[in-house]
């Protein structure tokens, strides 16, 4: 008789939403590892609404964006729900999710492609202080991007963190 194993890891769910961010920040940005340790505390403080990673051209017009939305809610249910730690198993290809994996390999694709730029935004949740975590953490307020026409995406949620969201969008074909 045969018999299958399943190996699995355990995380708290913080750890593995803020390694989730850190995976997508590092595949298709340059932000620096000081941005990065910032951007973990205020994940860990539940003040970040979404990242969200633009895909610009040499007009500085938007044509691609790989975002991470946050729900600060549906976590806080998970934890009083006794589900504070999160097991995920070898789908997950290096601590990735398959999901969050699919969305990177897209966007980055359609960056190189296109001979995109990469730019990173992130946006706060409604009780955070935007003007005094921007100057604790030296962050300026970035102006909004304009797209270079109409975008389609597909946007998933994780099954293991169903408070965690990644969409990718991209710039329709003008034909």
């Amino acid at each position: 008789m045969a018999s299958i194993y399943t190996k699995t890891k355990t995380f708290t769910r913080i750890a593995l939403l803020q390694a989730q961010m850190r995976i997508t920040l590092r595949r298709v940005t340059s932000v620096s590892s000081q941005t990065l340790e910032s951007l973990e505390e205020l994940m860990a403080e539940g003040y970040l609404k979404s990242i969200t990673i633009y895909g610009v051209d040499s007009k500085n017009l938007c044509r691609a964006q790989l975002q991470l939305k946050f729900d600060w809610d549906e976590y806080q249910l998970q934890v009083e729900a006794g589900k504070a730690t999160v097991a995920i198993d070898e789908k997950w290809k290096d601590d990735t999710a398959i999901e969050v994996d699919e969305a990177i390999l897209l966007f980055n694709r359609f960056v190189k492609s296109q001979s995109l730029t990469t730019e990173c935004q992130w946006y706060y949740t409604s009780s955070a202080n935007r003007n005094e975590l921007n100057r604790k953490y030296g962050f300026t307020t970035a102006s909004p991007l304009k797209w270079a026409g109409k975008s389609q995406g597909i946007e998933y949620q994780i099954e293991e963190l169903p408070e965690l969201r990644v969409g990718c969008y991209l710039l329709e074909d003008d034909e």
